[in-house]
Order: structure tokens, then C-alpha cells, then sequence
């Protein structure tokens, strides 16, 4: 698994320090398992699969298929291309406003399929519903 790990650190331009860094575990572990000193536990290997969503899983434990996995693109999160980290809502925008047009989400992002999530326990009630939507504002729903 060392040879595997070393190699997707090379794909993805890391050193050791800064996959441990990104993974959240000791630099000094990610070093012994890279020297062939110690192996992986199921903790470490858990936070690097957390970490990196588009690690196939079965390559990285058991050397299988493709090192990515085909449905979610290689160098992708959760904001890369809907989100501008250094764009802020200015001072007198609305609460519900994310910016301006020219931070608007391109059209070319798809959106996942909205979840469906209702309660387990009916005595829980709704307290508050927030919707958001591509053109990156929002609404709140308040049904009591």
C-alpha cells in the first residue's frame, strides 16, 4: 500500500508533510508508513479516504481498478467551482443575498438531485427550512 500511497502523492503534487497536513494525521506516521515502517491503520486510511472523495478505495487498499474513481472528477470539492473564496457579501446586503450576478454559479455546473429527508421520530417538528438556489441567494421557511 506504500508504493500505491506514494504514487497518488505524486499524481496530486503533494509532499508527505502537506498530505498530512490535508488529512489530519502525524507527519512522522505518514513518513513511517511511507518508509515501510510501520502500515496503514483503518484510522489513517479512513481520514485519506475522507479527505480525497475521488480515491478509489479498493485501489488504494487492495491495488484494484483505477486509482479514481469515475463519477466524481479527480481535483474536485464541494465548492471548486460554485464558490469564490475571496468574494464577500457586502456590508448592507440582505441576509439571504450571496453576492452579486457576477458571482453567480456558471450554467454548466450540474446540481445533484435534491434529498428527501423526513423525520424518523413524529414527534419532531420543522423548525425552519433554507433554501438556496443557483444564483447564489436564499429564502427561509418558517412553518410554525
Amino acid at each position: 500500500m506504500k508504493d500505491r500511497l506514494l504514487k497518488f502523492l505524486v499524481e496530486q503534487n503533494l509532499s508527505a508533510t502537506q498530505f498530512a497536513d490535508e488529512v489530519g494525521v502525524q507527519r512522522s506516521g505518514v513518513s513511517h508508513i511511507l518508509s515501510g515502517r510501520n502500515n496503514p491503520g483503518f484510522d489513517f486510511i479512513q481520514k485519506t479516504l475522507s479527505s480525497y472523495p475521488h480515491l478509489s478505495a479498493d485501489w488504494l487498499i487492495m491495488g484494484t481498478g483505477p486509482m479514481f474513481k469515475q463519477d466524481v472528477p479527480p481535483h474536485s470539492d464541494l465548492f471548486s467551482s460554485t464558490f469564490d473564496a475571496d468574494a464577500s457579501v457586502a456590508p448592507d446586503a440582505s441576509p439571504t443575498s450571496y453576492g452579486t450576478a457576477r458571482d453567480a454559479a456558471p450554467s454548466s455546473v450540474a446540481l445533484p438531485p435534491p434529498v428527501v429527508v423526513s423525520p424518523e421520530n413524529k414527534s419532531k417538528q420543522i423548525d425552519r427550512i433554507v433554501i438556496f438556489y443557483s444564483d447564489r441567494t436564499c429564502a427561509e421557511y418558517n412553518p410554525l
